[in-house]
């Protein structure tokens, strides 16, 4: 990996990343975001999780961070809420997609 693409969390700013010169907040977790991605646009856990083809319990135990979302179930949660996957893992902190 080159430089530029490293991440590393700087002495005293516990919460921040520092990646290419940019500082992103992590206090949210993936799942965190997942769930408020989910509840912004007034969707049950149960309606997600079927339109994802995931069971709910699953979906659940991913936004309470027992489970990491692999990357297909990521890439369906970004296209459903229409956001990027650098969104869903905290790099980036707007919501907008890249087509």
């Amino acid at each position: 990996m080159d430089r530029a693409n490293q991440q590393s969390v700087a002495p005293g700013a516990e919460g921040t990343i520092y990646s290419g010169g940019a500082m992103h907040d992590v206090t949210e977790t993936i799942g965190g975001r997942l769930r408020r991605l989910r509840t912004d646009a007034r969707l049950s856990a149960s309606s997600v999780a079927q339109r994802i083809r995931m069971s709910q319990t699953y979906l659940c135990e991913v936004e309470r961070d027992e489970h990491m979302p692999g990357l297909t179930m990521a890439a369906e949660l970004a296209k459903l809420f229409g956001v990027s996957l650098d969104y869903i893992a905290g790099l980036r902190t707007t919501r907008t997609t890249h087509t």
